[in-house]
């Protein structure tokens, strides 16, 4: 494992993490002109100390995330995309930035602010860039006296202190503006043909990386899954895509499908992953995944 356990910076404010023998984080301590703040992790609940004490922040339920205000437990929820859930990324048309036309996958956090019957409040917009990378300028409205929810993209912990800016994986840091990992790949053998460092293979549009060991290809175990890949490509060329009744991409046709369209390159990507070694199989019911014949991990 290469987790860093301290970041210091010239202004002599650091962050120091410390974790388990197995590397998954137990706390977090942000010290910043001689003062500290600690945020400790114990599975999904997060606790935060300051000068105050010790409390409970938040801890996650399906749908999102419960904050305990006192004797009362409030319940906030999300409008998430797909890059969180691991299906494949492709942007959806009908949300583009007026600004640039660029892509952009929006996640919006609200909750019921009635006490007889529903009244929706938004708390919270983020956009993001498919590296991850934050839209400026009309992001992160945070509604008063709401929390600034840090867990983001991919529902990751933002690394916002101090500047840092990245976001926390698991098994590497991951920094969106660079589209690059902070750690080498801890199965960099596995992939000896690309840098140790890139994420999702350069196309983060196809490939998911759920927890910073390696990217996936997911291939549909279900109707939905199936579909989601068919919308990878345009209408002319998903009539080679058809999968058998264990949901298998049918290898001989997609890959007489990328013969004829040479310039496509998801259809040349799902020809190579259809006839790879590998196989990941992805549900939209349940979560992936993938057998590895090369590794035998599962």
């Amino acid at each position: 494992m290469h987790l860093p356990t301290r970041v210091t910076f010239k202004t002599v404010s650091r962050i120091d993490y410390t974790y388990d023998a197995t590397g998954v984080k137990q706390s977090k301590q942000v010290t910043a002109s001689g003062v500290s703040s600690f945020t400790y992790y114990a599975g999904n609940f997060i606790y935060e100390q300051n000068a105050t004490g010790q409390k409970p922040a938040f801890f996650s339920h399906p749908e999102r995330y419960v904050e305990k205000n006192g004797n009362v437990f409030n319940y906030f929820y999300q409008y998430k995309d797909h890059l969180e859930d691991g299906a494949l990324r492709k942007c959806p048309v009908d949300i583009f930035s007026e600004r640039d036309s660029m892509p952009r996958w929006p996640r919006l956090s609200y909750k019921n602010t009635s006490t007889t019957g529903i009244n929706l409040a938004i708390l919270e917009e983020n956009n993001y860039y498919p590296f991850g990378l934050k839209h400026k300028g009309y992001n992160n409205n945070i509604l008063a006296g709401a929390r600034d929810h840090k867990y983001g993209f991919g529902n990751k912990e933002a690394q916002s202190e101090l500047g840092l800016d990245c976001y926390d994986y698991g098994a590497r840091d991951y920094n969106p503006a660079l589209g690059r990992w902070m750690n080498v790949d801890p199965l960099a053998e596995q992939m000896r043909r690309h840098s140790p460092y890139n994420y999702a293979f350069d196309n983060p549009i196809f490939f998911i990386d759920p927890d910073g060991m390696a990217p996936f290809a997911v291939i549909g175990a279900d109707e939905q899954a199936q579909q989601n890949i068919r919308n990878q490509l345009p209408a002319e060329s998903q009539e080679f895509v058809r999968f058998d009744e264990n949901g298998t991409l049918d290898a001989t046709l997609i890959a007489e499908g990328a013969k004829l369209n040479p310039d496509s390159g998801n259809l040349q990507r799902l020809s190579h992953l259809a006839s790879s070694d590998d196989t990941y199989v992805y549900s939209t019911s349940d979560r992936y995944n993938a057998e590895n014949s090369d590794t035998g991990q599962n």
